[in-house]
C-alpha cells in the first residue's frame, strides 16, 4: 500500500509538474503569439502609414497638375480671346484705312509726303513702288509736284501708300499704310501684358 501512495504521489507530482510545465508553456505560447500579433499589426500601420503617405504625395501631385493645366488653359482662353479681340480692332481700322485711300485727304496727304522727301539729298533717282490700282494716281500726284520717278507696282502693298527706293537701294523709305497697320499691332501686342 505504502508503494501504491508512492505511486500515487508520483502520479499527482507527476501531474502537478505536467499542469505546471502546460501552464508555462500556455503563457509563452500565449505571450510570444502576441508578440508576434503586436509585430504583424505595428508592421501592418507602418505600410499602411507608408501607402497613406504615398497616396496623399499622389493626390497633391495631381492636384497641383490639375490647377496648373486649368490655370494654363483659362490664360491659353483669354490670349486666344484677346487674339480675336486684337483681329477684330485691327480689321475695322483696315476696313477704316481703305475708305481713307478713297478720300482726297489720302492724295494731300502724299502729296505732302512726296514734296518734303524730294527736299532731301540722299534721294536722287529714285522709284515709288505702289499698289498696282494706284499707278495713275501717283503719277498724277508726281506730276503736280514736278517730279519724275517711275512709278513701279509692289504686289505687297495691298491698303495703299508707297516705298520710294533710291537708284543704288541702300535707301528704301516706306510710307505704306500696310507696314502701319502692322508697326501698329505689333506694338500693341508688344506693350500688352497678357503674355504665356
Amino acid at each position: 500500500m505504502e508503494n501504491e501512495l508512492v505511486v500515487q504521489r508520483l502520479i499527482s507530482d507527476i501531474e502537478a509538474q505536467t499542469e505546471e510545465s502546460l501552464r508555462s508553456l500556455r503563457w509563452e505560447s500565449e505571450t510570444q503569439r502576441e508578440a508576434i500579433i503586436t509585430a504583424i499589426r505595428k508592421k501592418a500601420q507602418e505600410e499602411a502609414a507608408l501607402y497613406k503617405e504615398q497616396e496623399l504625395v499622389e493626390l497633391r501631385s495631381n492636384l497641383i497638375q490639375n490647377e496648373s493645366q486649368a490655370k494654363w488653359k483659362v490664360k491659353h482662353d483669354l490670349l486666344k480671346r484677346r487674339a480675336e479681340l486684337v483681329d477684330e480692332l485691327f480689321e475695322e481700322v483696315r476696313q477704316d484705312l481703305l475708305i481713307f485711300v478713297k478720300s482726297q485727304d489720302y492724295d494731300t496727304l502724299h502729296r505732302d509726303i512726296l514734296s518734303k522727301l524730294s527736299q532731301r539729298d540722299d534721294i536722287g533717282n529714285a522709284s515709288l513702288l505702289v499698289n498696282e490700282n494706284e499707278i495713275k494716281r501717283f503719277e498724277a500726284i508726281l506730276l503736280t509736284l514736278k517730279l519724275e520717278f517711275p512709278v513701279l507696282t509692289n504686289e505687297q502693298i495691298h491698303i495703299g501708300g508707297f516705298i520710294l527706293v533710291s537708284e543704288n537701294k541702300r535707301l528704301e523709305i516706306d510710307h505704306t499704310l500696310d507696314a502701319q497697320l502692322q508697326s501698329q499691332r505689333e506694338w500693341f501686342f508688344n506693350h500688352s501684358k497678357l503674355v504665356l
